[in-house]
């Protein structure tokens, strides 16, 4: 599944349109273009957006990510210490940490 097919799924599944889903954080228009697969989301941007609407980055990245970087994650990190290092990194708008965690 790619980054657009699973916003998009999340945001019907909490009944939101678009503009409610981008909840000011990026324009409706941009949001639009990232659930067609047209751009990239940045990854500060997409876990505000995950935090808003209080889904989970662990279980939402395991839709979009392939199985081999689920294996490694797991092989690391329990799920729980990767949403807590997640969110650490966005509290503190670490983009090294992110970046970092993103790479495993």
């Amino acid at each position: 599944m790619t980054l657009g097919e699973a916003l998009k799924k999340a945001r019907k599944q909490l009944g939101l349109n678009q503009s409610e889903m981008s909840s000011n954080v990026i324009s409706t228009a941009f949001y639009s273009k990232v659930e067609r697969g047209e751009y990239d989301l940045d990854t500060m941007k997409l876990i505000k957006i995950l935090t808003i609407h209080q889904i989970n980055p662990i279980k939402f990245f395991k839709q979009i990510v392939p199985l081999s970087f689920q294996r490694v994650a797991n092989d690391f990190y329990s799920h729980d210490e990767i949403h807590e290092q997640i969110l650490t990194a966005f509290t503190k708008q670490d983009l090294i940490k992110i970046e970092a965690i993103q790479k495993y």
